[in-house]
């Protein structure tokens, strides 16, 4: 696939949050995994890269998804206050140990098993 290039244009963080939601509906089912949505009502706009922002947003429900057991559900959620929009996610696993957190944002670090 051709790579978007980077480029600042208003998005629209509920739609955002909507198109990502149906993106990722068949792995959440077949993972028996329900998706709760819930988006503030104002309809917030930032300035971003849309498509950049998909991609991100995707990989962490995703990650929510493998994080959380069966039968349990990941809450997304929008909320605008005093200027500031917040994309929210909420999964039902045990979270990551404390020493690992300074790694999340290393390339390909991961906390998963070899055959996930």
């Amino acid at each position: 696939a051709k790579e978007t290039p980077f480029s600042l244009k208003p998005v629209a963080v509920n739609a955002l949050a909507r198109e990502a939601a149906d993106l990722v509906q068949a792995p959440f089912r077949s993972a028996e995994i329900e998706l709760a949505l819930a988006f503030d009502a104002r309809d917030p706009t930032v300035m971003g890269s849309a498509n950049h922002l998909l991609q991100v947003l995707i990989n962490i429900l995703l990650n929510a998804r493998d994080a959380s057991p069966p039968s349990s559900t990941v809450f997304l959620s929008t909320k605008e206050s005093e200027g500031e929009v917040a994309l929210v996610i909420r999964d039902q696993g045990t979270g990551i140990e404390s020493d690992l957190v300074p790694k999340i944002f290393d390339p390909f670090f991961t906390t998963k098993d070899v055959d996930k």
